[in-house]
């Protein structure tokens, strides 16, 4: 399963695609907006579902449709979802919904995002604990995310962790919290940092080029994470000089 776009000058391209990869093209307000659509109930053991934008001299708001649900793996091979984002001179914006891992799944998650000093995104990842009768009952999620800066790796994140470490790490916090984790290079980096501390941010860093920042929340339910996110997403569209965008989830 795959769907390769490209965005030039505005003009989308589809390079392949690969049923039942779906997505749907809107034009809110002049801006570009893509839904990845989800066909089935979710990720299933064996899945590769590759997805790869690139684009050139042009702006993008993207989203998945719903949360993303893999399911129970019986000793199969791991699930793959993997998406490639290439920028030049053009702006980027993906706004994930949750990730479900339900019990027993295993997930290898991979991120890349190559761009040039003219370009600037908002990536957010936001991880449940599965389905409202499980906590953190899945077998393995595997992350990998590339962030390359005029061909030189900026960033790179990789790991591996089990529910049973998530699961006894809550046991041991009373609960703890849930956490999410952005990553995001505005217009102006100095005047964003300024504007996460006044609405309170204060988990977030710099990568090695002072190019990027690196912002970890924390909150007791999706539903408050989540309203964090949009927080943070508006202020990042107010340093862009944009207006607020609606995804026109209900």
């Amino acid at each position: 399963m795959s769907l390769s776009l490209s965005i030039v000058n505005g003009i989308v391209n589809v390079n392949k695609i690969t049923l039942p990869s779906r997505y749907f093209v809107f034009d809110e307000a002049k801006e570009r907006y893509i839904k990845l659509l989800t066909v089935g109930e979710g990720v299933f053991p064996k899945d590769r579902i590759d997805h790869q934008i690139v684009l050139e001299n042009s702006s993008l708001v993207l989203a998945n449709e719903s949360a993303c649900k893999v399911y129970k793996n019986l000793g199969e091979k791991s699930a793959r979802v993997r998406y490639n984002l290439r920028l030049k001179n053009s702006a980027a914006e993906f706004i994930n919904d949750e990730l479900i891992l339900f019990e027993m799944a295993k997930l290898f998650h991979f991120l890349r995002v190559s761009f040039d000093r003219a370009s600037f995104f908002f990536y957010c990842d936001l991880l449940s604990g599965g389905r409202s009768y499980e906590s953190f009952d899945f077998e393995r999620l595997s992350v990998q995310n590339t962030f390359i800066f005029e061909d030189q790796t900026e960033y790179l994140e990789r790991f591996t962790i089990g529910g049973a470490e998530l699961k006894d790490y809550h046991r041991r916090h009373n609960g703890g919290s849930l956490f999410a984790k952005i990553y995001v290079k505005p217009a102006e980096i100095e005047s964003f940092a300024a504007a996460l501390r006044d609405m309170g941010v204060t988990s977030y860093e710099w990568t090695r080029s002072r190019v990027m920042l690196l912002i970890v929340l924390l909150g007791d339910t999706i539903a408050a994470l989540k309203k964090q996110i949009v927080s943070i997403w508006q202020a990042y569209r107010a340093n862009m000089g944009k207006q607020p965008f609606d995804l026109g989830k209900r």
